[in-house]
């Protein structure tokens, strides 16, 4: 068995689960409300920018709490039903396991976005006055690999933790986190040192760095290369604010997450 029978095999569990069934019809309900309400309140002639920046955030906070909740147990909830034991028993390597979970997690939480903006693009091209069938693909492609950063974030944090519990903890703590905290932070810290320690003269760029580094701000930042947000004329663009750079992090959150599981997952005991 390789990473892909293992990954064919999580997507399958889920449909005799109606998981995934019930996640496409929420998100497919999302996704043609949100495209007809904003072309019903007259936003169909920003085209497709203007429903990127309508349902960007809504979009995002679903993708991250379904994909942290579909694969937080991927290897910690195996592991206490003893059927982890079985799954590495066959031919494979714990590479090949947590490679297949991270691909089966991810097709889980992308079907379900796919089949949603598939009848959101329908409901579009139907009520606006223009739309961008590219720039659409462009943010549903952007929406995936956020799909798979969280995911991959969801299956390491399963295998650095010992109880479904503790995994369940950990993602919610990592959900809070990235998705409120980390923005907020980095501003409380440098508001606290510039006015409470009265360092006027603090630059703010390397606390914007730090708030740009988070999932949830990289998708945003990414996202610009459909909205074409961009600073007022004249003004410095920091790099960090630039549309390559939101990709990049993305990615480095798809990356760095699975290569944390794996060093841990290869030295684990599965007892």
């Amino acid at each position: 068995m390789s990473w892909n029978a293992i990954a064919r095999k999580d997507f399958s569990d889920a449909i005799r689960a109606w998981s995934l069934l019930t996640l496409s019809a929420l998100f497919v309900l999302f996704a043609a409300a949100a495209a007809a309400l904003y072309g019903l309140l007259g936003g169909g002639q920003g085209g497709v920018a203007g429903l990127v920046n309508f349902v960007g955030g809504p979009a995002g906070l679903f993708v991250s709490i379904t994909a942290l909740v579909v694969g937080h147990r991927a290897i910690v909830g195996e592991r206490e039903s003893g059927s982890l034991k079985l799954l590495m028993g066959l031919p494979h390597t714990r590479a090949e396991v947590l490679l297949g979970k991270v691909v089966g997690r991810t097709l889980v939480v992308v079907a379900p976005l796919l089949a949603g903006f598939v009848v959101a693009a329908v409901v579009a091209a139907a009520l606006y006055a223009q739309f961008s069938l590219a720039a659409y693909a462009v943010f549903v492609a952007l929406t995936c690999i956020f799909a798979l950063a969280y995911v991959s974030v969801a299956v390491s944090i399963s295998t650095l933790t010992a109880s479904g519990a503790r995994a369940t903890a950990g993602a919610v703590a990592f959900w809070v986190l990235a998705q409120f905290l980390w923005g907020v932070l980095p501003v409380v810290v440098f508001l606290a040192l510039r006015n409470g320690l009265g360092m006027a003269n603090l630059p703010m760029g390397p606390f914007q760095f730090v708030a740009a580094l988070s999932p949830a701000q990289a998708f945003g930042t990414a996202t610009n290369l459909v909205t074409g947000a961009a600073a007022p004329p004249g003004a410095p663009t920091p790099f960090y604010s630039e549309p390559w750079f939101g990709l990049l992090v993305l990615w480095a959150w798809v990356v760095l997450p699975v290569l944390v599981g794996y060093w841990r997952f290869e030295s684990a005991d599965l007892s």
